[in-house]
Order: structure tokens, then C-alpha cells, then sequence
């Protein structure tokens, strides 16, 4: 393995529907990241990116898709998963037309449990 760097780090950037600058909902951290590998009906490889963001004490689940593995597009409608608990290490499957999303969620430092969320798709776009 060589260290590549850096591919997707905490939001910088984001604006408020007026336009004006305002805090990324991934400002603070990304991590937990899930990596699945598609390809487009064109042919081309598309590498989907599912991760925990936040910026403040709770986490949210993000997604950003990558043509090369290393240069990543968040998605526009982040957070994917966002609720009054703290979602993290998301993971995923395809299951015939439909994306299934498990992750991590705590209510509290003792209330623990396994969330799921699901997309009903068609093959992968050119837009992810």
C-alpha cells in the first residue's frame, strides 16, 4: 500500500439558499467510510462513497460519488440521514433495485442500535 493523502475531508464551502457563505453540515469531521464500486450503463466505473459527517457532538451519514477513487463530489442533498440521534459507520448493499443502508445509532451513552435506510433505484447514472 502506498499513502495517497487526503481524498475527502471535513466541508468548506457550502452557501444558504440566499447564497451567502454559511457552515457545511460536514464542517467539524468525516469518517466511517463505505466504498462500493458501480458501473454506469455507458461503461463507465463510478465509486459511491458513503461516510459520517458532522459539526457539531452528533454525526449524520453523507454520500459523494468518484470517477477516479480520489477526487470526490459530495452530494448535493447531504446529509442523506439525519435525525436527533448520532448516525456513524454506514454500510450498504444492493439488493435487486433497491440500496439498503445500515448504520450505527445512538440515542445515548447507552442506548444503542442498527438503523436502516432504503433507495429504490435503477442502474447506476452518469450523475450517481
Amino acid at each position: 500500500w502506498t499513502r495517497e493523502g487526503e481524498v475527502l475531508g471535513p466541508g468548506a464551502g457550502c452557501a444558504a439558499a440566499d447564497g451567502s457563505a454559511a457552515a457545511c453540515w460536514d464542517a467539524g469531521a468525516v469518517g466511517d467510510p463505505e466504498v462500493r464500486v458501480a458501473t454506469t450503463p455507458t461503461g463507465r466505473t463510478v465509486f459511491r462513497l458513503w461516510y459520517t459527517g458532522g459539526a457539531g457532538s452528533k454525526a449524520d451519514l453523507g454520500f459523494a460519488a468518484s470517477w477516479d477513487g480520489l477526487t470526490w463530489l459530495r452530494f448535493a442533498f447531504n446529509p442523506l440521514v439525519a435525525d436527533s440521534v448520532d448516525e456513524r459507520a454506514p454500510s450498504n448493499a444492493l439488493l435487486g433495485q433497491t440500496y439498503l443502508l445500515y448504520y450505527a445509532e445512538r440515542r445515548t451513552a447507552k442506548v444503542h442500535g442498527i438503523g436502516l435506510a432504503t433507495l429504490t433505484t435503477d442502474n447506476p447514472s452518469e450523475t450517481f
